[in-house]
């Protein structure tokens, strides 16, 4: 499971052939389509853009080495970029953390084909640039809990937090 704001969605481009190839052991479970096909970069999260690369391909070509040639990794991207915890978005009933839930139960039970979650992937932050970092943690424990919760068979699920940049200026106080 891939959310998060732009950072997980990617604003990094242009897609290259050679340097972003797809693999046919990496597919998606797509938002716009609601099926599960051949993951190429941009993927299709709730906010995609034309001809970016986000960190979900190669999160997955990683973690590809670490499993035997006869399975795969189906990426569920639900990021969507501008979004917040102040706005409402990644909280609990917000549309990112209600579709976010959706879409890898979905995905879980596509076909019945035999997918587990072996993890979520969370980049996000400068959009809650103003939080404190107690209020921050506060509100990306819950919504680790709720996600672990929530979503089939993720209990124990480990769950990845990618850091605002500091170098980049647009980090806070609680969230970098």
């Amino acid at each position: 499971l891939l959310i998060g704001q732009s950072n997980m969605v990617g604003r990094f481009g242009p897609v290259s052939a050679s340097l972003d190839p797809t693999d046919p052991r990496i597919l998606q479970y797509g938002n716009g389509t609601s099926s599960v096909v051949l993951a190429s970069d941009p993927l299709d999260n709730l906010d995609e853009t034309s001809n970016t690369v986000g960190p979900g391909m190669s999160i997955a070509r990683a973690y590809l080495s670490t499993i035997p040639s006869n399975r795969g990794v189906l990426l569920v991207p639900s990021a969507d970029g501008g979004t917040s915890f102040g706005s409402g978005f990644w909280r609990d009933g917000g549309t990112g953390f209600e579709t976010a839930i959706t879409s890898a139960n979905a995905a879980l039970n596509y076909l019945g084909l035999d997918n587990n979650i072996v993890a979520m992937a969370w980049h996000q932050g400068e959009s809650d640039r103003g939080m404190t970092e107690a209020q921050y943690a506060t509100d990306l424990d819950a919504l680790i809990a709720a996600f672990r919760a929530e979503i089939t068979g993720a209990s124990s699920s480990p769950f990845i937090v990618g850091e605002v940049p500091t170098w980049s200026g647009q980090y806070g106080a609680g969230v970098a």
